[in-house]
């Protein structure tokens, strides 16, 4: 698995060689699906735990575990974000995408675009609890900027980390749900594997044009997204929804492009 951390050594950053390297070739692995695949397990094993026992499992227990997730995922998001040659195209790539994601109400329209596509499955009608427990679990789990990030990441790079992490994340929050819920919850898998992985695979056929330093800012910006999701877990950032910040990911690397033609 391709390390989160990426060290300098003789001017020329860990991230930096192993990107150029990845480069090789418009295919993507099988490497940047295991994100992906540990995300599909983990919330199909953690539906079945929770239709068995999950009325069991204390709440102090899982809530302690979603607050050692969130601490881990703002470590993360400190660390990539310093990863940045230059703060003020992270500043202004949050500003420009932050006011985007705004203006076209990127949250709502997910959320709304999710339930439509669930709404497809034909065989969901004969149950409305099955069809609201697979909604909900469905916008949970696709529903965030973890997902678009991570992916994106994987497809790009190879690097797996914030996947697992969302992994993790997922397989905990999928025990209550499915002992809330019921059994839909399980079913999600499926709506979390053709979304997850076909971003995986474009983000990868798309890789050949993004350079090392381009990269390199995009996960600058991931890395405030992440900050903001471990803030969000906290209950701290009420303002803020992580899934509008999204854009920045993709401003970052046109502003780098912009800086270096003009100057």
């Amino acid at each position: 698995m391709a390390r989160v951390f990426f060290v300098s050594v003789g001017g020329r950053s860990a991230m930096q060689r192993s990107v150029k390297a990845y480069q090789v070739g418009s295919t993507p692995t099988p490497r940047t699906m295991i994100g992906t695949i540990i995300n599909t397990i983990l919330v199909f094993v953690g539906g079945a735990i929770g239709l068995k026992v999950g009325k069991k499992i204390p709440d102090k227990f899982q809530q302690s575990l979603m607050g050692i997730l969130a601490l881990i995922v703002i470590f993360l998001g400190i660390k990539m974000s310093l990863e940045t040659k230059n703060a003020l195209i992270i500043i202004s790539s949050l500003l420009l995408g932050g006011c985007l994601g705004e203006l076209l109400d990127l949250d709502n329209r997910l959320n709304q675009g999710l339930t439509n596509l669930v709404n497809r499955f034909t065989f969901i009608e004969k149950d409305k609890n099955f069809s609201q427990a697979l909604i909900t679990a469905s916008l949970m789990f696709c529903g965030g900027p973890m997902m678009i990030f991570g992916s994106i990441e994987a497809g790009v790079t190879g690097n797996n980390q914030t996947l697992i992490i969302k992994a993790i994340l997922d397989g905990i929050t999928a025990v209550p749900l499915a002992a809330s819920l019921g059994n839909g919850v399980i079913f999600s898998t499926i709506v979390v594997f053709l979304l997850q992985s076909s971003l995986v695979i474009l983000a990868g056929l798309l890789k050949n044009i993004l350079t090392p330093a381009l990269v390199m800012e995009m996960t600058s910006v991931g890395g405030i997204l992440l900050l903001t999701i471990g803030m969000s877990m906290f209950g701290i950032n009420k303002k803020i929804k992580p899934i509008n910040l999204v854009p920045a990911v993709f401003i970052a690397p046109i502003i780098l492009s912009l800086i270096k033609f003009f100057i």
